[in-house]
Protein backbone atom coordinates (compact mmCIF):
# COMPACT_ATOMS: atom_id res chain seq x y z
CA UNK A 1 0.00 0.00 0.00
CA UNK A 2 1.15 3.60 -0.46
CA UNK A 3 3.00 5.39 2.34
CA UNK A 4 0.62 7.32 4.57
CA UNK A 5 1.08 10.44 6.65
CA UNK A 6 -0.09 9.40 10.11
CA UNK A 7 0.19 12.88 11.59
CA UNK A 8 -2.71 13.97 13.77
CA UNK A 9 -3.80 17.58 13.42
CA UNK A 10 -6.04 19.25 16.00
CA UNK A 11 -8.00 22.32 14.98
CA UNK A 12 -9.55 24.59 17.60
CA UNK A 13 -11.66 27.42 16.26
CA UNK A 14 -12.04 28.93 19.73
CA UNK A 15 -14.85 29.61 22.13
CA UNK A 16 -18.39 29.41 20.85
CA UNK A 17 -19.84 31.43 23.72
CA UNK A 18 -17.16 33.90 24.75
CA UNK A 19 -14.78 34.62 21.91
CA UNK A 20 -11.49 36.18 22.95
CA UNK A 21 -10.48 37.57 19.59
CA UNK A 22 -12.96 40.47 19.66
CA UNK A 23 -15.12 39.13 16.82
CA UNK A 24 -18.71 38.52 17.94
CA UNK A 25 -19.74 36.35 14.96
CA UNK A 26 -20.02 32.55 15.17
CA UNK A 27 -17.01 30.69 13.80
CA UNK A 28 -16.46 27.28 12.30
CA UNK A 29 -13.49 25.58 10.69
CA UNK A 30 -13.65 24.22 7.16
CA UNK A 31 -11.08 21.47 6.60
CA UNK A 32 -9.97 20.27 3.17
CA UNK A 33 -8.19 16.99 3.90
CA UNK A 34 -6.52 16.58 0.54
CA UNK A 35 -9.60 15.92 -1.54
CA UNK A 36 -8.95 18.84 -3.89
CA UNK A 37 -5.17 18.26 -3.94
CA UNK A 38 -3.89 14.92 -2.61
CA UNK A 39 -1.40 15.12 0.25
CA UNK A 40 -2.50 18.55 1.47
CA UNK A 41 -4.42 19.81 4.46
CA UNK A 42 -6.01 23.25 4.33
CA UNK A 43 -7.99 24.90 7.12
CA UNK A 44 -10.22 27.94 6.68
CA UNK A 45 -12.04 29.71 9.50
CA UNK A 46 -15.45 31.03 8.48
CA UNK A 47 -17.34 33.73 10.40
CA UNK A 48 -21.13 33.83 10.37
CA UNK A 49 -23.23 36.70 11.73
CA UNK A 50 -26.29 35.84 13.81
CA UNK A 51 -29.07 37.70 15.65
CA UNK A 52 -26.87 39.03 18.45
CA UNK A 53 -29.59 41.26 19.94
CA UNK A 54 -32.01 38.31 20.19
CA UNK A 55 -29.36 36.28 22.03
CA UNK A 56 -28.79 39.08 24.52
CA UNK A 57 -32.51 39.55 25.10
CA UNK A 58 -32.98 35.81 25.68
CA UNK A 59 -30.05 35.72 28.12
CA UNK A 60 -31.42 38.72 30.02
CA UNK A 61 -34.63 36.76 30.67
CA UNK A 62 -32.78 33.82 32.28
CA UNK A 63 -30.45 33.25 35.19
CA UNK A 64 -27.68 32.55 32.65
CA UNK A 65 -26.91 36.27 32.41
CA UNK A 66 -24.75 36.01 35.55
CA UNK A 67 -22.55 33.51 33.73
CA UNK A 68 -21.75 36.15 31.14
CA UNK A 69 -21.07 39.09 33.45
CA UNK A 70 -17.81 40.97 33.05
CA UNK A 71 -15.92 41.36 29.80
CA UNK A 72 -17.84 39.35 27.28
CA UNK A 73 -20.33 39.68 24.48
CA UNK A 74 -21.37 43.22 25.43
CA UNK A 75 -17.78 44.45 25.09
CA UNK A 76 -16.86 42.79 21.80
CA UNK A 77 -15.54 45.22 19.24
CA UNK A 78 -17.94 45.62 16.35
CA UNK A 79 -20.75 43.67 18.00
CA UNK A 80 -24.25 45.09 17.68
CA UNK A 81 -24.38 45.78 21.43
CA UNK A 82 -21.08 47.69 21.46
CA UNK A 83 -22.53 49.90 18.75
CA UNK A 84 -26.05 50.24 20.17
CA UNK A 85 -25.82 49.48 23.89
CA UNK A 86 -28.40 46.69 23.61
CA UNK A 87 -27.61 44.78 26.81
CA UNK A 88 -28.38 46.31 30.17
CA UNK A 89 -27.31 44.30 33.21
CA UNK A 90 -30.36 42.48 34.58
Amino acid sequence: HPTQDRTVTFINDGSAGRPRDGDWRACYALVDAGFSEPGTLAVSFVRVPYDFAALQEALAETSLITTFQGPGTDALEGSPSSQQGVLDEA
